[in-house]
């Protein structure tokens, strides 16, 4: 496994993470036993960097992170988040000092930590950016020893997380939606990062798994509270075919899976990748990743212009 700079802290992390987000929830059945496999083998395989939310199945992912990292005396970094909300009927994120206050103590418990490695902002609006207020509170926390670095994860346009670097001097990372059907960071966000010594956090590598190359247009072969289920037809009939475009990456030593994170892996901005895993095979099947072929230069300018030529952004 190879090790890349974590932006400007000092620290390098494993270039594969694991993605703690299908372990809590949202991604159909799971089951805790089967989770905790996945994350004894991806620390087995080399994984030490464990990205996770105070939401993911309302701490659920947190605690099991937590407790396997524990048992195995692991060093591991750990990244969490925070303003997302699941608490109140509204569902309104919240980014104030109490709320954050009692998050915070709540992500240290559930984690075993004293002080977490990462603390991210979990997809706050425009206006909490912009206003900035939120970033003292950060530096205060820091200041405090509960957290040795923040970042903030965006959601939506890239130029939030422009923004995120404009208004804190003192941010850490950015976590970004990128992979072969969703490149927009890659063009004006990511040489930015680079530029200011901001670590890159990427998820979403596999476009929710349509990069896999498993499934149909016609299928959701998911059951339970997975998320997709929730996706406009069109925009799931989208995606798959989309997806397909890419097929001709598979080799015989790469899978369409494994080229997709490979190419997340091209951008040297890049810090690590998270893809999530709720098994062990699929841990093992994203680290094998970090062995397979590299794209070339050729392959490269062909994904290009499949993306130039086919892929405007996916609605709905």
């Amino acid at each position: 496994m190879q090790k890349r700079p974590f932006g400007s802290a000092g620290r390098a992390v494993s270039e594969i993470g694991f993605g703690g987000w299908a372990i809590g929830g949202r991604w159909g059945p799971s089951d805790d036993e089967a989770s905790r496999a996945a994350i004894r083998r991806a620390l087995e395989l080399g994984v030490d960097f464990f990205d996770t939310s105070d939401t993911y199945g309302v701490g659920r992912s947190e605690k099991l992170i937590g407790e396997v990292l524990a048992e195995a005396k692991s060093k591991a970094f750990v990244a969490t988040k925070v303003g997302n909300n699941l608490w109140t009927p509204d569902g309104r994120k919240h980014f104030d000092r109490p709320w954050m206050e009692e998050h915070c103590d709540w992500s240290l418990k559930n984690l075993k930590r004293e002080v977490l490695d990462l603390w991210q902002l979990h997809g706050p609006p425009e206006a909490v950016l912009r206003g900035g207020a939120v970033f003292g509170i950060l530096e205060d926390f820091k200041r405090k020893g509960k957290i040795r670095a923040y970042g903030v994860s965006i959601e939506g346009s890239p130029a939030l997380g422009l923004l995120a670097m404009e208004k804190a001097p003192g941010l850490s990372s950015l976590q970004v939606l990128l992979n072969l059907l969703e490149p927009g960071v890659a063009s004006e966000l990511l040489p930015a990062a680079k530029a200011k010594g901001v670590a890159i956090i990427v998820r979403v590598p596999l476009a929710s798994g349509t990069l896999s190359g498993k499934y149909r247009e016609d299928a959701r072969p998911f059951s339970g509270d997975d998320h997709r289920l929730e996706w406009p037809e069109s925009k799931w009939r989208s995606m798959v075919r989309k997806a397909r475009l890419f097929e001709p990456l598979a080799k015989p030593n790469r899978s369409l899976s494994q080229a997709a994170i490979r190419y997340v892996l091209s951008f040297d901005a890049v810090s690590v990748v998270i893809p999530g895993a709720r098994t062990a095979a699929q841990a093992e099947q994203n680290v094998a990743a970090a062995n397979a072929a590299p794209l070339s230069p050729d392959e490269l300018a062909w994904i290009a212009s499949v993306q130039r030529e086919e892929l405007p952004k996916i609605k709905g």
